[in-house]
């Protein structure tokens, strides 16, 4: 993965409001950075394991990309 230049790995915890858990979880799948996500029982609803080429990549992809989906 290193070779890709995906040197930052996190983990997401994501609450899930007024839509279904699996279809906010097929939309977060669909951003080229997300490795996996996991659907919980519990709370948060969805965890996911984010890749990116640095920090503010990583910062930029969850303000733009994950926390403006409708339902996060």
């Amino acid at each position: 993965i290193r070779t890709l230049g995906l040197t930052v790995l996190g983990v997401i915890d994501v609450w899930v409001d007024k839509r279904d858990a699996f279809e906010v979880g097929e939309a977060l799948g669909e951003i080229e950075s997300v490795l996996s996500v996991t659907v919980a029982l519990g709370q948060p609803q969805l965890i996911v394991l984010l890749m990116a080429r640095s920090i503010g990549e990583f910062l930029h992809i969850m303000e733009k990309q994950i926390a403006t989906l409708s339902g996060v």
